[in-house]
C-alpha cells in the first residue's frame, strides 16, 4: 500500500463490536497501519462523555489515526434535531464521513461486521484504479472474532445479500455493474465523486432508499462501478436488535397535494423518490450542500440554524411537529 485510504465505520449501537472490525482489518493489512485512516461515525458519542475512551480501548493499540465523531447536525435525529421523534438518517451519517475524509479514497463499512479474508485486496484494486466498488456481505448468527482476526459463526445461519448469486457475476474478480446495485453500507469510491453528486440525498432520511438513490446518481458520472464477491463481510444479525440500541422511525408516506412532489400525489414516498432519481440529473432531490457544510463542519450553530423552518418534503408538515 502506498497511498492513504480512509475507512468510515458507522454505528448507532451501544455495543457495536467495533473490536471485530479492528481485529479483522489488522489481519487484512498484516499489521501495517501506516496509511490507514479511520473515521468512526457514532450516534452515541454526542451524549456520552465516556464514549471516546470506551471505544478507544479497541483501537488504541493498533493506530492513533482515528477520528471519532457524531453525525453532523440533523433536523430529525441527534441532539440538534427539531423533530419530537428520532428518525432513521443514514444519508446524514454517510455525508458526515465524506466531509471529514481527507484522503482521495473512502471505504464505508457498517457496525457488527467482521471482514472476510481477501477484503482488502479488492479495496486496494479499486483505489488504485479510481473505481467505485460495492462490497458483498452475509448476515449470520453468533458471530465472534478472535484476536488474530479469525472468526466463527453458526454455519447454517448464513443469509447472503440478494446480489451475491446473480448469474452475471464473475466468480474470482469484481464485475462491472450498474450504479443501482448499491445496497447497504459496504462500498468504496473516490471522494471527488461523492462531492460531484453532492453526496447522499438527505431527503431519503426518515424512510430509506438512500443507497440505490446514491448509486444511481453515481452511475450518471462514472461507468467504473464494480461489485465484488471478495470484498466480503459478515454481520451479526441478532445484535442488530440488542437492547440499548438506538431506535429510529423509518416510514414511507403517501404523497399529498401539500408535498414538493405534487405530480406524484397518491404514491408512497419511497417509490416517488425512485421515480424521481430515475428521471433526474445526478444531483439530490434537495441539495445536501456538502461543500458548504464541509467548510463549516465545526460550526454546529450555523449548520442547524434553519432546522426549525424546515418542512417534511413528503407531507408538508413542519419537522418540528413530527
Amino acid at each position: 500500500m502506498t497511498t492513504p485510504i480512509t475507512i468510515a465505520y458507522f454505528t448507532c449501537r451501544k455495543d457495536p463490536k467495533i473490536e471485530w472490525f479492528f481485529k479483522s482489518l489488522n489481519r487484512e493489512i498484516k499489521g501495517d497501519w501506516s496509511i490507514i485512516k479511520i473515521i468512526i461515525i457514532d450516534y452515541w458519542i454526542q451524549y456520552d462523555s465516556d464514549r471516546y475512551e470506551e471505544i478507544k480501548q479497541h483501537w488504541g493499540n493498533y493506530t492513533s489515526n482515528v477520528v471519532h465523531i457524531s453525525p453532523k447536525p440533523c433536523p430529525i435525529q441527534g441532539k440538534y434535531k427539531v423533530s419530537k421523534n428520532e428518525y432513521f438518517a443514514a444519508s446524514n451519517a454517510r455525508n458526515t464521513a465524506f466531509m471529514y475524509c481527507d484522503t482521495n479514497y473512502l471505504v464505508c463499512i457498517d457496525d457488527l461486521s467482521v471482514l472476510k479474508e481477501g477484503w482488502i485486496t479488492d479495496v486496494l484494486w479499486a483505489q488504485k484504479n479510481n473505481y467505485v466498488i460495492y462490497g458483498s456481505y452475509a448476515k449470520v448468527k453468533n458471530l465472534s472474532c478472535n484476536n488474530d482476526g479469525s472468526y466463527t459463526f453458526d454455519q447454517d445461519s448464513i443469509q447472503l445479500d440478494s446480489r451475491y448469486n446473480s448469474n452475471i457475476l464473475n466468480l474470482k474478480e469484481p464485475t462491472k455493474v450498474a450504479g443501482s446495485w448499491l445496497f447497504g453500507c459496504s462500498f468504496g469510491l473516490p471522494l471527488s465523486l461523492a462531492f460531484t453528486v453532492d453526496g447522499f440525498d438527505e431527503s431519503c432520511d426518515g424512510q430509506g432508499a438512500e443507497d440505490y438513490d446514491f448509486g444511481i446518481r453515481i452511475g450518471r458520472v462514472t461507468n467504473d462501478i464494480y461489485y465484488s464477491k471478495s470484498m466480503f463481510s459478515y454481520e451479526d444479525d441478532d445484535l442488530h436488535f440488542a437492547p440499548g440500541n438506538a431506535k429510529f422511525i423509518r416510514e414511507s408516506k403517501i404523497l399529498t397535494n401539500n408535498t414538493l412532489m405534487k405530480n406524484k400525489v397518491g404514491i408512497p414516498s419511497d417509490h416517488a423518490m425512485l421515480q424521481h432519481v430515475m428521471s433526474s440529473k445526478h444531483l439530490p432531490f434537495r441539495p445536501s450542500m456538502l461543500m458548504y457544510i464541509k467548510h463549516n463542519i465545526n460550526n454546529t450553530t450555523k449548520i442547524s440554524s434553519n432546522f426549525i423552518n424546515m418542512v417534511d418534503w413528503r407531507d408538508g408538515t413542519r419537522l418540528s411537529d413530527l
